[in-house]
């Protein structure tokens, strides 16, 4: 299948699963699969505030602008493999990256596993989708951008993605 037909075929199944799944449902239906998602959304949420909370004592935002962040040569040491890496009982990120430098990335794995364990532990219900490495398939990348001045960021990372899909 060539690259045109891929993205054709697509956007046809998007467009099916648009008029079918959201169109033919009656009201009442798409309210209480509204709530249902909001409701798992806000419960995974409060785990992962948890879960900052007790990893890097971040509860406010003021909390994470006073984070302590990694030290330079310790970051280039670690992506050079030079170094150990983030010590995971006192994490701090590399604020001058985004969150793919592989300092960041070694962290968000690493809060992603707790978190994996903490949803087998206690029998979750809520299931996402996640991919290859255990992040969620979309990421709203604009997160890491915000902190930046404009001058620093290349032109297409100055429009942030829409809102985050599980």
């Amino acid at each position: 299948m060539s690259v045109m037909e891929n993205a054709i075929s697509r956007g046809i199944e998007a467009a099916l699963k648009h008029i079918f799944i959201n169109k033919d449902l009656p009201e009442v239906m798409k309210q209480k699969r509204a709530a249902e998602l909001s409701h798992e959304r806000d419960f995974f949420l409060d785990e992962v505030q948890c879960l900052l909370r007790e990893k890097l004592n971040i509860s406010q935002d003021a909390d994470f602008l006073a984070h302590k962040t990694a030290a330079c040569d310790v970051v280039s040491s670690y992506e050079h493999k030079d170094g150990p890496g983030p010590d995971y009982q006192n994490l701090a990120f590399d604020l001058a990256n985004g969150s793919k430098s592989p300092w960041n990335a070694r962290i968000l794995d690493l809060l992603l596993e707790d978190l994996k364990e903490r949803s087998e532990k206690e029998g979750w219900v809520v299931q996402r989708q996640y991919g290859e490495k255990g992040r969620p398939r979309s990421r709203r990348r604009g997160h890491w951008k915000l902190g930046k001045s404009k001058d620093f960021m290349e032109p297409d990372d100055r429009v942030t993605q829409g809102p985050i899909q599980w």
